[in-house]
């Protein structure tokens, strides 16, 4: 609860990815509504959803490696590649007013990097370099010209 207390913004839009796990974390942070918003959602791996990556390598080696290979444009069975959840990432951002209002967003690791490699302008391809632990927080700015990086990883506001 005291990074709850350290977040309150009085006039912040509250914004949480759809999944329970994000938003029962929103709800610990303020009374305010949260607004739920399905583009903040994890990557989705589709058949490699909860497996282990071992058990995948010897399932279907060929496919892992590729993968491995080109991680960001290659889409795991039945799921979406990185470079989708950047697409939908920057959707989103795009719809975001520049002026006028803090955001807290409570989202997941993939989207967070996600929203640095559009915001700073990163290939994809270093997005998993970017450390950032649970319950961490990731401060931008966003204005009419661009982003900036306010905070990366920080356990404090």
């Amino acid at each position: 609860m005291a990074l709850a207390r350290r977040l309150e913004l009085p006039h912040a839009t509250y914004i949480s990815s759809d999944l329970e796990r994000a938003r029962a974390t929103a709800n610990l942070l303020t009374m305010s509504p949260v607004i739920s918003e399905p583009r903040l959602r994890e990557m989705h791996y589709g058949e490699w959803d909860g497996r282990y990556w071992a058990d995948l390598d010897i399932a279907d080696g060929v496919y892992t490696g590729e993968y491995s290979d080109a991680w960001t444009a290659i889409r795991s069975p039945g799921g979406e590649s990185f470079d989708d959840v950047v697409a939908r990432i920057t959707e989103w951002l795009e719809a975001l007013p520049r002026t006028g209002g803090d955001f807290l967003v409570v989202a997941h690791a993939g989207s967070i990097r996600a929203a640095a490699v559009v915001l700073l302008g990163i290939p994809a391809s270093r997005a998993f370099s970017l450390a950032l632990d649970h319950a961490h927080v990731c401060t931008f700015e966003l204005t009419p010209e661009g982003a900036s990086l306010i905070r990366w990883n920080s356990r404090g506001f």
